[in-house]
């Protein structure tokens, strides 16, 4: 791509923005609001700073295009030097305010959202997206640097593996994370971004806990909007050559907080997604085929989530009856336990009872109303007995394993349950990654399923991420001018009135807290005790040879599933070239054919003309004030 430079500083290309020191970001967020610039100043303790800054983004109103709003928020940007992460996102919040505004009077723009690495050409796959595909997520990479042990790397795991082996191939992503994704503003324009933003226009009394968290995870809904949208057909892709860097918790206590939030946001999503699940059949007009892939994918998503929904019952159940139980029946076939009596196996499980129930109470007991980071060494104990346990759980089942027969059944069985994540991640040439990782990821695994969840239900009440509604409105929080002027019997009644605002307010919040606090109550227990209850009547009215088969074999059929959407994406990837011989035009949307002729070499004689006429702007004012100042000289 052709090199763009202002004043001597190389800029990136003007689609992205620098947020960070090594990642870009555009975004076009649609809202009524105009551009804070004032705003700006709160970043900058340098008023030189302050002012290049402010001279930078002080003309949005009058921008004509997307284009060049993006490139005047690159050279903000630089002004600024992004030297703090914060920094650089509240200048890209603020800057997709204004970019919407453009965004709504430029004709047809064509990509929404965007973040992408430094090293990778952004423009070059984004001018050759298919019209029909409304958005790309983008490979994301934990940043380098990270330590090699523990929560990085099970991160680390988490991030590389997962993608692989989602929903892909059914061209409906669960999951497209705004800040790492791009989409067609066509795609999402009116109904779709009305549903994404409903958080910052409706206030959360009336919303309700249930969507307050939903929105949580309002890239779920958008994706389902989209894929839902009435008479349209837009799919979801993943990109795996577009990466994103992205920064990882380092400790056990970040990723809590976190993962509240997300745990938080995509169960209610989820819930909504499947309720509203018939309006893509009712209203979108996608192919036979493509719905009925779409129903295969329904099932499994319900299926998944009811799954994840009991996870921590079935987690104990398969520790329960791997290890202890196992070794109170004198079942570990390679550890004989016939020579202790019946009162040490005895108390081994009782033992294991104990000890899982105490951590799973300290839990729920922690996690009301306590931060995590005053509860680290408690969670990082809890962690590490639930850790220890599921190492054991591994090491015996493996052993197990080993020690028996191999048959037909055992080892297939084997393959779908851990070897899909191997067989995902060597299609896609990712192997090393699954050998340095997946160890700590199973040694994390208790965390993940009983930390993270308890937590998250523990917390239902609290939205402070994702929305700004429970956040107090600064007009009724302003203080009072000592300086007020006017007349006393004004001032008094101007005092009364605001006293009478406030105490509206506290008592609006205080009746959504009580709501929230409810609901949270509600949902917790529901939760804690349905699990409870299946736990207790899988260990009194089932045993071990018939709850263990039906685990494997649900285990087993649900990654199949993903391992099938793992292998059609790299067959998709793999034979884009052959597809794209045989596409007509008529199926791209505008016909204007899925590989526009020459469009880098537009896109960069655009943006270079661009850059030429803000340096001719910038020149015509230097040379204005130059003769501003010699005429102020002469007189």
């Amino acid at each position: 791509m052709m090199s763009v430079e202002y004043d001597g500083i190389p800029l990136p290309p003007p689609s992205i923005r620098s947020c960070g020191s090594q990642q870009y970001v555009t975004s076009y967020i649609p809202t009524g609001a105009a551009f804070p610039s004032g705003s700006v100043q709160d970043l900058i303790s340098s008023m030189k700073s302050y002012a290049s800054a402010t001279d930078l983004v002080r003309t949005y109103s009058e921008i004509p295009s997307v284009e060049e709003a993006l490139v005047t928020l690159d050279r903000a940007a630089v002004a600024l030097g992004a030297r703090r992460y914060r920094d650089a996102l509240k200048l890209y919040l603020e800057g997709g305010y204004a970019m919407a505004n453009v965004a709504e009077r430029q004709a047809n723009p064509k990509i929404c959202n965007l973040l992408t690495s430094k090293g990778f050409e952004t423009l070059n796959w984004c001018a050759r997206l298919c019209d029909w595909i409304e958005g790309r997520v983008k490979e994301k990479h934990p940043r380098p640097g990270v330590h090699k042990v523990g929560i990085p790397v099970s991160n680390w795991d988490e991030d590389w593996v997962g993608p692989y082996l989602d929903e892909e191939e059914a061209r409906r992503m669960c999951v497209l994370p705004g800040a790492f994704s791009a989409y067609r503003y066509e795609a999402i324009r009116g109904a779709p971004l009305d549903a994404y933003f409903q958080t910052l226009n409706v206030d959360l009394d009336v919303l309700g806990p249930f969507i307050g968290n939903m929105y949580l995870a309002e890239d779920r809904i958008l994706s389902f909007e989209v894929v839902a949208r009435k008479g349209c057909s837009w799919t979801m892709h993943y990109v795996k050559d577009a990466v994103a860097r992205t920064d990882v918790p380092h400790d056990l206590v970040g990723l809590i907080s976190q993962r509240k939030r997300w745990l938080n946001g995509a169960f209610f999503a989820t819930l909504f997604s499947i309720w509203n699940w018939g309006r893509i059949y009712s209203e979108s007009s996608h192919s036979f085929v493509r719905k009925s892939a779409f129903l295969m994918f329904y099932v499994y998503h319900l299926l998944y989530t009811a799954f994840g929904y009991f996870l921590p019952a079935n987690l104990y159940l398969a520790l329960y009856f791997i290890v202890f139980q196992g070794f109170q029946q004198n079942r570990l076939n390679f550890v004989d336990t016939s020579g202790y009596s019946q009162t040490v196996l005895d108390c081994v499980v009782y033992i294991y009872n104990l000890v899982y129930l105490f951590g799973l109470l300290m839990l729920i007991i922690i996690g009301l109303g306590n931060n995590p980071k005053h509860m680290k060494l408690t969670y990082y104990f809890v962690g590490a007995v639930f850790g220890v346990m599921m190492m054991m759980s591994s090491l015996v089942g493996v052993g197990i394993f080993f020690s028996s027969p191999a048959t037909v059944n055992s080892i297939v069985v084997s393959i779908l349950t851990i070897g899909v994540y191997f067989i995902g991640s060597a299609l896609h040439g990712e192997m090393h990654h699954i050998f340095m990782t997946f160890t700590h990821y199973t040694a994390l695994i208790p965390s993940f399923v009983n930390i993270f969840t308890i937590y998250s239900f523990c917390n239902l009440q609290d939205l402070s991420w994702g929305t700004k509604g429970l956040h107090d409105d600064p007009l009724l929080i302003a203080s009072l001018d000592e300086t007020e002027k006017g007349d006393f019997k004004d001032v008094i009644a101007k005092r009364r009135a605001l006293e009478e605002r406030r105490r509206e307010e506290k008592q609006r919040m205080d009746n959504r807290k009580k709501n929230f606090e409810a609901f949270r109550t509600n949902v917790l227990l529901t939760w804690a005790f349905s699990n409870l209850i299946l736990a207790l009547f899988i260990v009194y009215f089932a045993d071990s040879s018939t709850y263990m088969p039906v685990l494997y074999i649900f285990v087993a059929s649900i990654n199949s599933c993903r391992l099938l959407g793992c292998i059609g994406h790299w067959v998709y990837i793999h034979t884009s070239g052959l597809r794209a011989g045989f596409l007509d035009k008529s199926e791209c949307g505008n016909g204007t054919g899925r590989y526009p002729q020459n469009s880098y070499v537009q896109l960069d004689e655009h943006y270079a003309a661009l850059a030429e006429d803000q340096r001719t702007y910038a020149s015509g004012r230097t040379n204005t004030s130059v003769r501003t100042n010699d005429i102020n000289s002469v007189v």
